[in-house]
């Protein structure tokens, strides 16, 4: 099944549970060969098409695109978004309205709703993001990526410059997950890769 039901005595992990490969190393590998999973249920992490739930809040949402979709317009992608909202971060430091959401892009949309936006779609295992000096707008992979897991050869981000928006204000974050949005400041130009490694 795509989510939890437990009624029924599913417990399965989901995209963005910290127990997926944080089990004791000394074990065997799940059936999918990365590390085992914590719990009785292991997340399968071969499958090229996924599902998962992204949380959105009433008002403003940092977004990224977690999934590989036909149409990655907004308005067919989040069931309660106000149309014309969706904004991206230019290398001018303005924002830019869009239509369409691409991979490791970050963007700024508003909801009319709190609710859970399902997705499904074909897995996003890699991005390469291309970063200006000062801040951008970023998103990630469809698995939750540490910080320091983030490949940046020429040592542009600036540590702890990595923050999400919640709860009206701005976090500071460990890693970057599946849906979000995230601001990223950079003493430079030039890319950075996010990587899910099996």
């Amino acid at each position: 099944p795509e989510f939890n039901d437990f009624e029924n005595g599913d417990y399965a992990l989901q995209i963005s549970s910290p127990c997926i490969d944080a089990g004791d190393p000394e074990y065997d590998d799940d059936p999918d060969g990365t590390r085992i999973d914590i719990g009785a249920n292991y997340f399968n992490q071969s499958e090229e098409i996924i599902s998962l739930g992204i949380d959105c809040f009433s008002g403003w949402n940092m977004i990224g695109l977690p999934v590989q979709v036909d149409n990655s317009g907004y308005l067919n992608l989040f069931d309660n978004a106000v149309e014309n909202t969706l904004f991206s971060f230019g290398e001018n430091g303005s924002y830019i309205q869009e239509e369409m959401l691409t991979p490791g892009n970050g963007y700024w949309l508003r909801m009319t709703d709190e609710y859970v936006q399902d997705f499904s779609g074909e897995q996003i295992s890699e991005v390469i993001v291309n970063l200006v000096e000062g801040w951008n707008l970023i998103s990630g992979i469809s698995y939750p990526i540490n910080v320091d897991a983030v490949i940046d050869p020429n040592g542009l981000l600036i540590p702890n410059t990595i923050y999400e928006y919640f709860g009206g204000g701005y976090v500071t974050v460990s890693s970057i997950g599946p849906g979000k949005g995230y601001w990223a400041r950079s003493l430079g130009n030039g890319t950075i890769s996010i990587v899910f490694e099996r």
